[in-house]
């Protein structure tokens, strides 16, 4: 009976502590197809092939997922380098035209999101997506973790995760959540989403809500945007001879 109680009490401290983590991911772009590759530099295949970095920081109540700038170094999570860091959160930049920064609120099942691309500044609150996941028979393992397979649609986007319930902590790369367990590797069209390094934290990091710019959108008005965007370079593309494709 004592040693019952014991690995109850030592699975609800595991638990508890689970809350508060933080994660390394790397994520890297998928090459484009050989047919297109005669369009690309060799600087552009290089720079496609580099991996940049994000941190997940999470504690019971709310997360932070947020690139980090080439060469930075963020160490301790366990006090209040979560704060610091977000003094400066939103001029963070990295080696490319966009920086991207999801802020999640559990409790209340919402999102922000913070995103910079080429030049301007969309500020995005709407509800947690409601994903409706498939989880597949399709299991092996990563870096001493077992994982499994799951798939869903988003924004007309499929996406691939491999999620462990190893970690029971319904989390993963930018607003993708709802599996039983740490997603530790993702893809969402192109990009690739990987679990480098996880750590478990003492002390709940402080995590605050990233500050706008200006008005809100919602998810699906800024979709709506996103996709004028699209349809307006596919049209400026096709005029372009020379132009690559993509850019």
């Amino acid at each position: 009976m004592k040693q019952i109680i014991l690995i109850f009490i030592l699975l609800l401290k595991f638990s508890i502590n689970a809350q508060n983590i933080k994660i390394l991911y790397s994520k890297h772009n998928d090459l484009p197809e050989k047919k297109f590759l005669k369009y690309y530099t060799p600087a552009s295949i290089k720079k496609l092939k580099e991996k940049v970095y994000h941190y997940l920081i999470k504690n019971d109540t709310a997360s932070l997922f947020f690139p980090l700038s080439k060469g930075s170094v963020f160490k301790d999570a366990d006090t209040t380098e979560v704060s610091k860091y977000q003094t400066n959160i939103n001029v963070v930049t990295i080696d490319t035209r966009i920086t991207d920064i999801y802020y999640i609120n559990y409790p209340k099942k919402l999102y922000i999101r913070k995103l910079f691309i080429h030049g301007t500044t969309y500020d995005i609150k709407d509800s947690l997506p409601a994903l409706k996941w498939q989880i597949l028979d399709s299991i092996k393992q990563m870096k001493g973790f077992t994982i499994q397979k799951a798939v869903t649609t988003y924004q007309d986007v499929p996406i691939t995760a491999w999620f462990t319930e190893d970690i029971p902590v319904n989390v993963g790369p930018r607003n993708f959540q709802g599996l039983p367990g740490l997603i530790l590797k993702l893809k969402m069209g192109v990009y690739n989403y990987e679990a480098e390094q996880i750590t478990y934290l003492k002390k709940p990091p402080k995590i605050q809500i990233p500050k706008p710019d200006g008005n809100y959108l919602t998810a699906q008005q800024y979709f709506e945007i996103f996709k004028q965007n699209k349809r307006k370079n596919q049209v400026i593309n096709q005029k372009c001879a020379t132009c690559t494709p993509g850019n």
